[in-house]
């Protein structure tokens, strides 16, 4: 799952990439494939942890099962609540200093995710 406050384009990008089944991110809204220059705000900045405890109540999975990948502030209160927080190239100390790894080449995550195998891994 990927759950991010940035725009559907790039979201859905990876998505696709890597085969990820659910997506939530901000829509630009478009009209027979022409931007209209509105959008749709699904995740607001600092609303990622309220979104997710929907998402995860709804899939019976428990904050403490989830891995949670986050580069800036907004990041922080979802990585402190879910049982594996990663940082990637944080733009803020406080970031890193919330999380329990800190990456810079999301390759890294496979040997963190062996490492703790018991978590479910949500892209934020």
């Amino acid at each position: 799952m990927i759950l991010s406050s940035g725009v559907d384009l790039v979201a859905e990008r990876v998505q696709n990439d890597l085969g990820i089944d659910y997506c939530l991110s901000n829509r630009l809204l478009r009209r027979n494939d022409v931007f209209t220059g509105e959008a749709v705000c699904d995740v607001p900045l600092f609303k990622k942890l309220d979104i997710l405890k929907e998402i995860i109540e709804k899939h019976n999975i428990s904050l403490g099962e989830v891995c949670a990948v986050g580069d800036n502030e907004n990041d922080i209160p979802v990585l402190r609540s879910v049982g594996l927080g990663i940082a990637f190239e944080p733009r803020a100390e406080e970031v890193k200093a919330v999380s329990k790894f800190s990456i810079t080449d999301f390759r890294q995550l496979i040997e963190i995710l062996d490492l703790e195998n018991d978590t479910k891994v949500l892209r934020i």
